[in-house]
């Protein structure tokens, strides 16, 4: 059909055709910009409302800083651009095109222009993944070398340190050294933990048998393994849950999210400070909060708390280190547990966290 076209110098068929041909979106404008063909993939892209390209395009364009009357004006005098440009589709889905227009010619007069648009959606997306996949690599890393090296380096020697101080009747000082030691121990084996759940949450086997949970039991349970750490520390649990209070998710999961917000609420939480556990009932949901009266966090840092990749991380009110991955766990267990969680804080007033689950 297009041999016969030529044959028959149809250009405005021919053209058609080539259009047809090509999986890109296709769309010619004439001399002035008015638009005068679509493919059959612009026209399962965009609704066509407006007649002249730069009006067309701005309905569809949601960057604020993409100058579209410059781009035609570039084309106007370079004859060709190229630009990636972000868009929505007629079915209000974020797209990311690059856009390729040139003009074409009868001689060397201009008779039209077209504009090729490619997808790069899904490109840019395993591009932001592969990003973020680097950056998380880089973290664990840093936390193998680094944070898990420096509790294990508190046990390096332990026997003679405590040889000598038995030898000296220094019980205050091997006192001191037993809390010391419980401490890393602790940090030691939350790490490990958190590393050892993100790495199933990495490979996608995290499971998820969602049973009844009466909430206390296991609260009761994880603030009695925080008890001697929260005595070295003088701060005081609270909790508020009523006994008969149960909620539907994975027990495994549920012990991980209370697990990490109790040390992150113990580790940010000054001397004599207070740790309060409440609850939240709907008919159908049950919201526990974890409040402390601890530094706190600024803006910058609320917005960044779940999210692994970010390299800045703050010791505790006495010096002590984590991973970072423990809130990021807790966000991703919650998502999986059908649940939802929010926090509020300030510097120097604390902070809460609330967890919604289904009852």
């Amino acid at each position: 059909m297009s041999n016969y076209r030529l044959f028959k110098s149809d250009i405005k068929l021919i053209t058609k055709d080539l259009l047809e041909s090509i999986s890109d979106l296709a769309i010619t404008t004439n001399a002035s910009f008015q638009i005068t063909n679509f493919n059959t993939n612009a026209n399962a892209f965009f609704n066509r409302k407006n007649t002249e390209i730069t009006s067309f395009l701005s309905d569809y364009v949601i960057d604020e800083k993409q100058n579209l009357q410059l781009l035609i004006e570039n084309l106007s005098i370079n004859n060709a651009v190229e630009e990636e440009i972000h868009l929505i589709d007629k079915t209000n889905i974020h797209r990311i095109l690059n856009l390729k227009a040139a003009a074409f010619k009868d001689g060397e007069s201009v008779i039209g222009y077209t504009f090729l648009f490619s997808d790069l959606t899904q490109i840019r997306a395993q591009e932001k993944s592969l990003k973020e996949l680097n950056s998380t690599k880089d973290r664990l890393f840093a936390i193998i070398g680094h944070d898990l090296r420096k509790p294990a380096l508190e046990f390096r020697g332990i026997q003679s340190k405590v040889n000598y101080l038995v030898k000296k009747n220094d019980f205050s000082m091997l006192e001191k050294l037993g809390v010391s030691l419980e401490k890393s121990a602790l940090s030691l084996n939350n790490m490990l933990y958190n590393l050892l759940n993100w790495a199933h949450q990495q490979r996608g086997v995290v499971s998820y048998n969602p049973e009844t949970i009466i909430v206390n039991h296991t609260i009761y349970d994880l603030t009695e393994f925080f008890e001697d750490l929260t005595q070295s520390k003088n701060i005081c649990i609270v909790n508020t849950i009523s006994n008969d209070t149960s909620i539907q998710a994975d027990s495994s999961a549920f012990k991980v999210i209370i697990r990490n917000l109790l040390d992150n609420a113990i580790k940010f939480t000054p001397e004599k400070g207070v740790i309060t556990l409440s609850e939240t009932l709907t008919p159908e949901t049950v919201t526990i909060e974890v409040n402390d009266t601890g530094v706190g966090m600024d803006e910058a840092k609320l917005n960044s708390i779940f999210d692994l990749t970010n390299t800045k991380r703050t010791k505790g009110t006495q010096g002590e280190i984590g991973s970072g991955i423990g809130l990021s766990l807790v966000k991703e267990f919650v998502a999986i547990n059908k649940g939802d969680i929010t926090v509020q804080s300030s510097l120097n007033n604390g902070t809460s966290f609330y967890v919604t689950f289904p009852r």
